[in-house]
């Protein structure tokens, strides 16, 4: 019988059944860390500073500018299926919000804000996340 696999790609199959499943990437062909499909299991964050007066947007992150989109993606994601998404409380009315989100190796994710509600949060991703789908990433190091 031929296999779909060459033989490089077989042996690496065989020492990866070898390796503890908490000790490998989501996708399963890489070990944590070392993946470049991936997005969770590598730490990583993202420093946001939107100011709602001028729409400007300036940032710091670890991630290339390719896994932004996704590493917001998934932090939303997160909060959905955690029910951590929808709040009742106000939202902090300012001129400039700061957020801080961070994935740990795990995978799991914290979040410091000065928003004051998880949907104003989750509004100024989506907004940083659309800029970066249009490739606007003026102000981000």
């Amino acid at each position: 019988m031929t296999s779909l696999f060459n033989k490089e790609q077989q042996e690496h199959m065989r020492d990866l059944v070898a390796i503890p499943r908490e000790k490998r990437c989501n996708c399963g062909w890489y070990l944590i860390s070392e993946c470049p499909h991936c997005v969770t299991n590598v730490p990583a964050y993202l420093d946001l500073v939107t100011n709602v007066s001028t729409g400007e947007v300036k940032g710091d992150t670890n991630l290339e500018d390719n896994k932004v989109c996704d590493f917001i993606e998934d932090f939303l994601k997160n909060e959905i299926k955690t029910g951590l998404g929808h709040d009742n409380a106000g939202p902090y009315i300012k001129d400039v919000y700061k957020i801080l989100v961070r994935r740990d190796v795990d995978g799991s994710y914290s979040i410091e804000s000065n928003t004051g509600n998880k949907d104003l949060t989750a509004g100024l991703l989506l907004l940083v996340h659309d800029g970066f789908k249009e490739k606007d990433r003026e102000g981000f190091k």
